[in-house]
């Protein structure tokens, strides 16, 4: 049977994914029209904050479930205007021939750490207080933000720069649905997110 652990774990899913479905097409649109570096300086800076209090409320044995929803939900709205951002950044940091490379490099990163994270995390829990994992995860955004900072990359756009509105969102979404590749792809990954 399906208890409040149940619920529970799904009422996280859901404070998980709304924040998606909400804000990824604006950072999407903010990705392309801002300094990409800027978006994903800030929105790595809301991670990092996030699991710091986080930390900080599961140290003092203040953290309820009210905390770890708002703070899972600030986490994954501020994933989905960072994470445009970092895909966007790619073309502009390596050489056109090394761009493929630089991609599938990417992609098996965001996979070993999909993978290597939660089992080194359970590993930890083993070891530690949760306060503890949570300072750490906290700590690792540095080096992310560090990275930022000292990021020299090749600005594709030219000319003034684009306004993040309903239409910049419009006009992806026509983009998307007209080219057949695309749509397939993005609906495939969307039911894929959307059933999991």
């Amino acid at each position: 049977t399906l208890g409040g652990d149940a619920l529970g774990l799904g009422t996280l899913g859901l404070a998980r994914v709304l924040p998606i479905f909400v804000f990824a097409l604006i950072g999407g649109a903010l990705a392309d029209s801002t300094d990409r570096r800027r978006v994903l300086f800030v929105s790595q800076a809301f991670a990092m904050l996030s699991a710091l209090a986080l930390a900080v409320l599961t140290l003092s044995g203040a953290a309820g479930l009210l905390s770890i929803y708002v703070l899972t939900a600030v986490n994954s709205a501020a994933t989905a205007f960072g994470n445009p951002a970092r895909q966007a950044l790619v073309p502009n940091l390596v050489p056109k021939e090394d761009f493929t490379n630089a991609v599938s490099l990417n992609s098996l990163i965001m996979q070993v750490a999909q993978i290597g994270g939660p089992a080194l995390a359970g590993l930890l829990i083993g070891r530690a207080s949760m306060g503890w994992i949570y300072a750490i995860n906290a700590v690792t955004f540095s080096s992310t933000l560090i990275a930022v900072v000292v990021m020299r990359y090749r600005d594709a756009r030219s000319g003034a720069p684009a306004r993040v509105d309903l239409a910049a969102i419009v006009a992806g979404f026509r983009f998307v649905f007209n080219a057949r590749l695309l749509r397939g792809t993005m609906l495939l990954d969307f039911w894929a997110t959307f059933f999991s």
